[in-house]
């Protein structure tokens, strides 16, 4: 199974596992996640990390990494989504 098909059955995992009934998140709670945002230290080393995979220069640690904040990534937008509607 490759990366892209296990990324596309987490996201349809994740899409129909996490569906709230419309209007019935609470208020601060969809202000919280919508504030969830990387740390600066997070950030610089995702932009390093993207960096290195664009130049195929990833070692299996980093690239497990990415990989990483990439599906956790995918869970707060699609909470996000969820939050704005």
């Amino acid at each position: 199974m490759t990366a892209t098909s296990i990324t596309k059955i987490e996201d349809g995992l994740l899409n129909r596992m996490i569906k709230p009934k419309a209007g019935t998140m609470p208020q601060e709670l969809a202000e919280s996640i919508l504030a969830i945002t990387l740390s600066p230290k997070d950030e610089k080393r995702l932009h390093v990390l993207a960096e290195k995979n664009r130049r195929d220069e990833l070692t299996v640690k980093e690239r497990d990494e990415l990989n990483m904040v990439l599906r956790v990534g995918r869970v707060i937008d699609l909470l996000k989504a969820m939050s704005s509607t």
